[in-house]
């Protein structure tokens, strides 16, 4: 038998720098990075069971970072995040860049009221997909819809999300 110390010790090695990375794009800032990248593994250690699928691991712990950012963003007050957004352009031409990214500072708690207006698997899908690169397919079989779904609900959020926070 396999201890559960080893399992935990063994999933945070491997997955860390994914974690904190997918942590890190959406927060901007190492110290709290750090912390909520803690947090989710603290959560993960009584979350993931052993019988958990090795494919879906990342997809849990990108879950469970979800809630964790959700929470925090919920609790701050008068503090603004740095966001970086790519806006794609659908008739760039074949060697050009597709679209551009724009970097802007949003108030946090206007974050976290249009990501809280989503249902838990919308956010999750959306933020999982736009800093976690996980595929449709991936997500799809995740949350238990078809990869079609997950794009729709993706596109759908995305262009609420760019609605409420980025027209000015």
């Amino acid at each position: 038998m396999i201890k559960p110390e080893y399992n935990f010790e063994k999933m945070y090695s491997q997955y860390y720098r994914q974690v904190h990375s997918f942590i890190h794009r959406l927060c901007r800032n190492s110290a709290l990075t750090e912390k909520l990248s803690q947090k989710t593994f603290l959560r993960a250690y009584r979350e993931i069971s052993k019988r958990t699928d090795a494919e879906t691991v990342l997809l849990k712990l990108q879950s469970i970072a979800v809630g964790i950012i959700l929470r925090y963003l919920k609790s701050v007050k008068k503090a603004e995040i740095p966001v970086e957004i790519f806006i794609s352009v659908p008739d760039a031409g074949l060697y050009d860049e597709p679209g551009y990214r724009i970097c802007k500072s949003i108030d946090a708690s206007r974050a976290s009221e249009v990501l809280h207006s989503f249902s838990g698997r919308d956010c999750s899908i959306l933020l999982m997909h736009l800093c976690g690169n996980a595929d449709f397919k991936a997500l799809g079989s995740y949350f238990g819809i078809s990869p079609e779904s997950a794009e729709l609900i993706y596109t759908k959020t995305m262009e609420t999300v760019k609605e409420e926070l980025f027209n000015d």
